[in-house]
């Protein structure tokens, strides 16, 4: 089943303001950030910034793949071919030593 994109919302701060006092947005709210349209991100990038700073501040978290070829990654992400939970037809080896990659 696929998700229709709904009429994007006008008032960006709204939502970021429902969020800002514990509210979470209804389905139709998240379709309409992910319907956005070009002309939309600076007003959407203003209100999720704002939640942002919120409840992380300045920092941030990154992920990379340090082999990404092993298929035996302990997370469980949906839409990765070298989850643990992928069915993907591909080799599966144990993780490898990066000083011998060096070699």
């Amino acid at each position: 089943m696929s998700a229709t994109i709904s009429t994007p919302v006008e008032n960006w701060d709204a939502l970021a303001d429902k969020v800002l006092e514990g509210g979470i947005l209804s389905r139709e709210e998240a379709l309409a950030v992910l319907g956005s349209t070009d002309g939309q991100l600076l007003p959407l990038l203003a209100a999720t910034s704002r939640v942002r700073q919120r409840y992380f501040g300045n920092q941030v978290q990154l992920y990379y793949l340090r082999n990404a070829k092993s298929g035996l990654c302990p997370e469980d992400c949906h839409y990765c071919s070298q989850s643990k939970i992928s069915e993907a037809p591909i080799e599966k080896y144990v993780m490898q030593n990066e000083e011998k990659l060096l070699e």
